[in-house]
């Protein structure tokens, strides 16, 4: 559990390269901290920046801590729910997962040799439906906790879903710059947005982490980066 490099090639079949040790380690210790945290990162297509971000942290994040509580978001509402919905998936598995051939060949992937479920117990209630839907789930906890009284794990969220009344540790928004989003009107609504809605949930001293692409001068990863100096 401190080891992420070891935890995402045993559980996930991962190969890691160095920026992505860097960058979980990172992440954890800042949540480890006291204070508010926002981090950007930007990087090209391919990175393995979604998977790393969406996925593999917050995995290690939720095995380290059941109590965590984490959003996942996108621009759209179906995007996230695919991030929300393999989280879940793998934490509910009872067979490794199975390296993709493209990806061994690649030297990115192999073959798992042991399940999260496995090795720290179960993480997927024994019963209530409602605590494992692919939008919205909550693990089973080690304490003494009725996990239908805990509030969810993972919640998704897309740039056209409500968030009120939602707040979490660990806040990670995927991809929100889009060519689509080009107009001063557009990028006036979505800047209002992200200031007034996805800023606001995150819990005193948790961290609030915006990945993607740059896309241009005045995308959102230029705003946030203004806003914190």
């Amino acid at each position: 559990l401190t080891d992420f490099e070891f935890f995402r090639l045993r559980y996930l079949g991962h190969v890691s390269s160095p920026w992505q040790v860097e960058a979980a380690v990172k992440m954890v210790e800042l949540l480890a901290s006291d204070g508010d945290d926002y981090t950007v990162v930007n990087l090209p297509p391919g990175a393995g920046k979604t998977t790393l971000f969406t996925c593999d942290i917050p995995l290690w994040m939720i095995v380290r801590d059941r109590s965590v509580r984490i959003i996942v978001g996108h621009r759209t509402q179906s995007m996230a729910n695919t991030y929300s919905g393999r989280l879940r998936q793998i934490l509910a598995r009872r067979t490794p997962l199975k390296a993709r051939e493209r990806n061994m060949r690649m030297g990115l992937e192999v073959d798992a040799v042991a399940t999260l479920a496995g090795d720290f117990g179960p993480f997927k209630p024994g019963t209530g439906d409602d605590l494992w839907r692919r939008e919205q789930f909550t693990v089973v906890t080690n304490d003494e906790v009725r996990t239908d009284e805990k509030e969810s794990t993972v919640v998704a969220f897309g740039m056209d879903s409500g968030q009120l009344g939602w707040r979490a540790d660990f806040i990670v928004w995927d991809d929100l710059a889009s060519t689509k989003i080009r107009t001063p009107e557009a990028v006036a609504n979505q800047r209002e947005w992200f200031d007034d809605e996805a800023e606001t949930r995150l819990e005193p001293g948790g961290v609030f982490a915006l990945v993607g692409q740059r896309l241009g001068s005045s995308d959102i990863y230029r705003h946030a980066l203004d806003k914190r100096g």
